[in-house]
Order: C-alpha cells, then structure tokens, then sequence
C-alpha cells in the first residue's frame, strides 16, 4: 500500500477523511496527518518538523502548506524519487464577515481548545464600549446597516483577489469556485472553516491528480458544528440564498438565531472586558466609512430608546455565556 501524507492546519484532517471515503484512494493509500501546527496557551504556533520529517523517506504523495517554519524545498527534496507534491492553500476568507477582525481572536466564551465566540467584531465591540447597556447594544447592531460603510462589492473583489493569490501555485480554483457560488451555497463556516463544497473541489483535484475518479454522493461536513453568524444586512447586501434575517447557526452546543448570538457576544465580551476597548484593536479599515456606520447605529438607538420601552434580554439563562 502506498503513503499519502498531508501537512496542514485542521482543514488536512477534513481533507484526509474525504480522500479515504474514496474506495479507489482507500485501496491504494494509507492517508497520514500530521498536523502544521501546536496548541500552546490556547494559542496555534507552528509544529516541530521532525514529525513531518520522519515521514518523508516512504512518502508517495505529499499534501502541504507551504509554511515558512517548514522550509519546504528542504522537505521536498527528501522525498523519494518519483513521490508526488501538492501544495494546497490555506482556506480562509471574510467573505461573509466584513466587519470581522481576523487577525486578533477574541476567544470569548472560551470551550476548551476553541471558543464559542473565536473572532471579534470591529462595530460591535465599539458599540458595547459606546452604549454600556445590553439592551440598547443588542438592538443598535441589529439595526445596524453593515452595508452603510463598505463597498460589498470591493470585499468581494478583495477576498477573490485573496483567493486567487493564495493558490498560486497549486492546482486549485477555489477563487472561480468562491465567485461562482458564494451567494448560493455556504462556503465558509467561519473564517477559517470552509464548507464542504470548497474541501470537495480539493479532494475532487487530488483524487484527479492520482488518476482516480471524483467523489460521489454526500459527506458530513465536520466544520458545519461551529458557525459564524452573518450580519442580516450584509446576508441582504450580498443577495444570499442561503441566509437570511430567521437562519438559526449551530456554534459547538446548540444552535442559535443571529440576535441570540449577539446576545451572548455581548455578555461574553462584558464579562472578559467590562466595558473596555478590545484590547490593542487594529485601526478600522477605510475609517471614515466605518465612523459612518456607527454614527448612525448609536443615533439610530439613541433615537429608539427615547420614544420606545425597554425590552427584556432575548437570552437569560446564566449559563448561555459558559
């Protein structure tokens, strides 16, 4: 039996079990993980190589990413004569989440090595430090038109561009996927979660690349059990099929509507910060479009509070935030 071996981030383990629900793959292959990275402090650093390296000698086929920790034309060349290399990007994308800070993870409402809550939202963290009270935070930012203060269709173009670099050099089209279908079908999860048609097209190309036919019928798709609630406006912005303001989320133990979600975020954040700036946030991108966005949502909730009653929490239960 040959040996297939993928270097990645969570998204090879994903990719692993899809190849060998391939009969075809799975008679000739033995399909090896080794993960790119390593847990520490909750946070992911790059793994010790050696355990990719070990590998190496008796490899037929190698899946990476091309990470610099790994120096990968060393690797590459300790391959036996005649293995197979194919590099594959790492899949992420703030399509849906425009307003998402992806470099700074939050981890609010933290669930062993994950969070209920992994990525901070730049408007909505303004608006828990703005307005100081739950009630009025929860209902600005369902008021709250995302759309006001960014071009969707130059996020869009940005993250194809994104898209489209990333697999430079790899067999993948996932940014002609990504434009072709990101209005009809969920592609991303979260923002570093791609959906089950976006791992298909990968493992479809792999399985190509080894003369092997494509995947048929349906598979689970892992990644389906932590989702990243989209904005109802930008889910309106865009034209999505797929979402809208009444599409519950699953996010690890139960699932949730979008104002549920908000909700939770709130308590979550109040409880790490208080009422504090998220610590060291990144300067928002196109700042003047962002102002205008959250000078209308805090007008917008100054407004209501004054001439309508207060409403009730829409989550109460103490341990929707653990």
């Amino acid at each position: 039996m040959k040996k297939l071996v993928l270097s990645q981030t969570c998204q090879g383990a994903i990719l692993r079990d899809l190849l060998l629900s391939s009969p075809e793959l799975a008679e000739a292959y033995q399909c090896l993980f080794v993960p790119n990275y390593a847990l520490e402090a909750d946070a992911a650093k790059p793994a010790a190589v050696d355990t990719l390296v070990a590998e190496l000698p008796n490899c037929d086929v190698l899946i990476y990413h091309d990470i610099a920790a790994f120096d990968f034309p060393a690797r590459l060349a300790q391959l036996p004569p005649g293995a197979l290399a194919i590099k594959v990007p790492y899949v992420t994308s703030t399509i849906y989440w425009p307003s998402h800070d992806y470099r700074h993870p939050c981890r609010l409402a933290p669930r062993g090595t994950t969070a209920l809550i992994p990525w901070p939202c730049r408007v909505l963290n303004d608006l828990i430090v703005r307005l100081r009270d739950e009630d009025a935070i929860v209902r600005a930012y369902l008021d709250t038109d995302l759309t006001a203060g960014l071009d969707l269709s130059r996020h869009l173009a940005d993250q194809l561009d994104y898209l489209h670099k990333s697999q430079v050099g790899t067999p993948f089209a996932l940014a002609e996927c990504v434009e072709r279908d990101f209005a009809t079908q969920r592609l991303f999860h979260m923002i570093n979660h791609p959906a089950m048609p976006l791992m298909r097209h990968m493992a479809d190309v792999i399985l190509d690349h080894l003369g092997m036919a494509p995947l048929v019928g349906e598979r689970f798709d892992p990644f389906c059990m932590h989702q990243l609630p989209v904005h109802p406006s930008v889910a309106q912005g865009y034209g999505l099929a797929w979402c809208d303001a009444d599409t519950r989320y699953y996010m690890l133990d139960r699932d949730y509507s979008f104002e549920e979600y908000v909700t939770v975020y709130v308590r979550a954040y109040v409880a790490q910060y208080g009422y504090a700036s998220y610590p060291a946030p990144p300067a928002p991108p196109r700042g003047r479009a962002w102002r205008r966005v959250l000078r209308h949502a805090v007008t917008a909730i100054r407004h209501a509070t004054s001439v309508a009653p207060q409403r009730g929490p829409a989550m109460s239960k103490p341990g929707d935030v653990s």
